[in-house]
């Protein structure tokens, strides 16, 4: 693993970032902000009436609407006057004519990090990532490809059943010896492993951030997820709200394990006080992080890249650790109560502040509710799920009953 204070790569900004001050977070994914250019000001007298009109214009017009580019709750970044950095569009086909990227964060320890907040930029740096060759494991490849339909149709032995006599064990030794490995893919007989199943092609297909064929001739698939949210204690956390997205691209990585292909997680920490690692949020999205734990214990690799952000771009410092092991979450849920006045999103509609409230699977079902809805359990000694008001190991609690494995969805999951 690189140690996590060598720049590998710097991913530069296409244009001059802007600086501005941020007003607000509208329906999700617009920001609403002003532009820090500073008006004329004058002494004179005769002309201070004049300039007085002529400044409450300007500071009118300097304000603007970008494009807020992330769907998630953005926990702690939601703050009024907070200094942060607009990339202008180019296209004149965008709606705004800005895009929010850059957020000075002022942390509980009293230093100020510039944090990414554009969701979409760490696939741009994984992709530079990649193309240098500078993370071990991801830097032997022969093909690169990003944004990879998994295939309904397996057209690769990994992908499939093979029925050929010699086995695919012995055809690819043999491939390898003559350097024919892609060849010999064609002449193996194959069944895929979906064949006769009726699902539709927005069901069954599914893609990747990253595809990657590695010199043994085996698919590596690799899915990028930015992660935003460090506490005090020194660890990123991923995600900051339920993220039933990122439980399926999960499972289908392990699905793609199971078929002999290879799977990555990468989280990119667009922040650079990140101290010990990444860990999947048990408080935030608790299916999430049980899914990371039964991937990775299936074969399927997490890993993290620290980033210092600036105006200019995006410098990978190097790799952190990704800590799949259970934690306690008294204090991530201490602090994301002090977050939450600063989380979430305003909804035009109503004026109010939305997306920052307690998850559903911290909610304690309503006592005379259908008993076969809930159930009495003892607490294990380390409380992954239940959030603040945990009642400490050993106690009695009622708790819902996650009907996911009976093919139905828990009905106290957020959709």
């Amino acid at each position: 693993m690189q140690t996590p204070h060598e720049e590998l790569v710097f991913v530069p900004y296409e244009t001059q970032l802007v600086p501005a001050r941020f007003i607000a977070r509208r329906d999700r994914f617009i920001c609403d902000a002003q532009l820090e250019e500073e008006p004329c000001y004058t002494n004179n007298p005769q002309k201070k009436r004049k300039t007085q009109i002529s400044v409450k214009a300007e500071l009118e017009a300097r304000k603007v609407v970008a494009h807020c580019v992330n769907p998630g709750r953005m926990e702690a970044f939601i703050l009024p006057c907070a200094r942060i950095w607009l990339e202008p569009n180019t296209n004149p086909k965008r709606r705004c004519a800005y895009t929010w990227e850059l957020l000075e964060y002022l942390t509980e320890h009293g230093e100020e990090v510039i944090c990414g907040t554009n969701t979409q930029r760490p696939n741009h740096i994984v992709k530079a990532v990649l193309e240098a060759r500078v993370l071990r494991g991801l830097d032997n490849f022969t093909e690169l490809r990003s944004e990879h339909t998994v295939p309904r149709d397996a057209t690769w032995a990994s992908d499939t059943q093979t029925t050929s006599t010699l086995g695919w064990g012995n055809e690819r030794a043999q491939a390898s010896a003559t350097g024919k490995t892609k060849n010999v893919l064609s002449k193996v007989e194959t069944k895929p492993l979906n064949a006769g199943t009726s699902k539709t092609k927005a069901e069954s297909q599914h893609r990747m951030d990253f595809w990657l064929l590695d010199p043994d001739g085996v698919q590596h698939w690799l899915e990028v997820k930015n992660c935003h949210m460090v506490y005090d204690c020194g660890y990123g956390y991923f995600p900051d709200s339920v993220s039933e997205r990122a439980v399926k691209h999960l499972k289908k990585l392990t699905a793609l394990v199971a078929s002999g292909h290879r799977a990555t997680v990468l989280f990119v920490v667009q922040r650079a006080d990140v101290v010990h690692g990444v860990r999947p949020s048990d408080f935030h999205d608790p299916t999430f992080a049980r899914t990371c734990r039964e991937a990775g214990a299936a074969g399927v690799c997490f890993r993290a890249i620290k980033v210092k952000c600036s105006v200019r771009g995006s410098a990978v410092l190097g790799e952190l650790p990704v800590d799949l092991d259970p934690y306690d979450c008294t204090r991530v849920a201490e602090q994301w109560e002090l977050n939450r006045g600063h989380t979430g999103w305003i909804r035009s509609a109503s004026g109010q502040l939305v997306a920052n409230n307690h998850f559903a699977h911290h909610k304690k079902p309503k006592q005379g509710k259908k008993q076969s809805e809930a159930k009495e359990v003892s607490l294990p000694s380390v409380p992954n799920e239940q959030g603040p008001d945990f009642a400490g190991a050993g106690s009695k609690v009622v708790v819902p009953i996650d009907d996911s494995a009976a093919g139905k969805p828990s009905k106290y999951f957020i959709k």
